[in-house]
């Protein structure tokens, strides 16, 4: 080992040497209190301070990271509490909407919030928060602003299942509103119906209101169900039929009336 190190160093002697010199001279320069000495150190220090730079760089750095992690945390509340202020305002226009609504009916309705949907695998349901000590009975009609969604079915004290227009054994009399032609309403989708067996010779529009006839117990006569959406002939037949686009998308519904049944 030593015998390496001794060959190492006579192999090597110049720059050893060169080394041990300008360390001791660098010990000498920088205990040295000659001005000229601190002058020539200083000068020196200025020309390697770029030796400096790399650990200032990181630094900087490291600091725009915490800088930018901090900056995506705040982006972040924010777009959350822009949610929060969006739904806030939302539900401020659906309680205005109605309240509006409210007033303009007639007949005696009750508020009711949707505590769930699906709640049955037998229908298309959804869950009120409100019952028999609300004032609500069954087979009582069910609305929005927008108009029909269904009807309730079993009423408990606190909590009402309704029974949705858009299910596959839901049935309703309604109204043409132009042609006064009045028919049966099946559904076929979440968001259309079927009213068969018009006459031929009755003339009917696409986009023409549809409305509940009146000739139930439950529903009330006037109250808007959905539009016209296409008309289809039937062949070898004297009738048609009408599909129609229900107004009130049920899978969005949060807020109901119960229309108090007499």
């Amino acid at each position: 080992m030593f015998t390496r190190i001794y060959n190492f160093v006579l192999d090597y002697i110049e720059y050893v040497l060169l080394v041990i010199l300008l360390g001791v001279a660098s010990f000498f320069i920088s205990s040295n209190e000659n001005p000229d000495v601190r002058s020539l150190q200083a000068h020196v220090s200025s020309v390697l301070r770029f030796i400096h730079y790399p650990a200032k760089w990181l630094d900087t750095l490291s600091g725009l990271v915490e800088e930018n992690n901090s900056l995506k945390e705040q982006n972040i509340q924010l777009k959350l509490l822009n949610v929060k202020f969006k739904e806030a305002w939302l539900e401020n226009q659906r309680l205005n909407d109605l309240m509006g609504f409210a007033d303009s009916v007639k007949m005696e309705i009750i508020p009711v919030k949707v505590l769930n949907k699906g709640v049955t695998p037998i229908f298309n349901s959804i869950l009120l928060d409100g019952g028999e000590n609300q004032g609500i009975a069954a087979y009582s009609a069910v609305v929005t602003t927008q108009g029909i969604i269904g009807k309730t079915v079993s009423v408990s004290k606190n909590s009402t299942t309704v029974h949705l227009i858009n299910d596959v054994n839901f049935r309703m009399g309604v109204r043409l509103q132009k042609s006064r032609h009045s028919g049966v309403l099946e559904p076929m989708t979440d968001r259309t119906g079927l009213i068969m067996e018009i006459p031929k010779t009755t003339p009917v529009e696409i986009g023409e209101d549809v409305l509940t006839s009146g000739y139930s117990d439950i529903f009330p006569k006037g109250f808007p169900v959905g539009k016209v959406e296409e008309v289809r002939e039937v062949e070898n037949s004297i009738y048609k039929n009408a599909v129609i686009k229900f107004n009130v998308n049920v899978n969005t519904v949060e807020e109901v009336f119960v229309v108090k049944r007499k």
